[in-house]
């Protein structure tokens, strides 16, 4: 609805503002000069996507994703980094483990999670990983 735009037009600027502050972060995490990112990101290229997961009846099983619906299967980001702000009452995502194990990934008021993707995977030679994630329906003890 028209009404939501300037909410959402007001998160997309400060998602922006925290991406430009990771990307300088990150060219120091990396021992590059503090602005190295800064013509990769001029002018910001960035998407905004909103997604709503009703409530379900039908439990997932948390170790495999049986049992339930997917609500997103199994997939890497192939951004820089993804920002996400997670509904605090809805639980599901979770993200896969080196030793292959998926690893529910809790909801935390306040919190944003922070994904590294494909495209920082790639910048810094695989020392950053960009970790396969999805989101499944919760378990019934999880969030009812």
């Amino acid at each position: 609805p028209p009404s939501l735009r300037p909410a959402v037009q007001s998160y997309a600027r400060g998602a922006s503002a925290l991406l430009n502050a990771l990307m300088r972060l990150s060219a120091v995490a990396l021992g590059l000069p503090e602005t190295h990112f800064d013509d990769a990101f001029d002018p910001p290229k960035t998407h905004l996507r909103l997604a709503f997961y009703p409530e379900t009846e039908a439990a997932a099983d948390p170790a495999n994703g049986k049992g339930g619906a997917m609500r997103y299967g199994a997939h890497t980001d192939y951004t820089g980094f993804t920002i996400l702000r997670q509904d605090p009452k809805v639980s599901g995502l979770q993200v896969q483990a080196p030793t292959g194990e998926w690893v529910p990934v809790p909801p935390i008021e306040g919190a944003l999670v922070i994904n590294a993707g494909d495209l920082i995977q790639v910048w810094t030679n695989d020392r950053w990983r960009s970790p396969l994630h999805r989101v499944v329906a919760p378990t019934a003890s999880a969030d009812g």
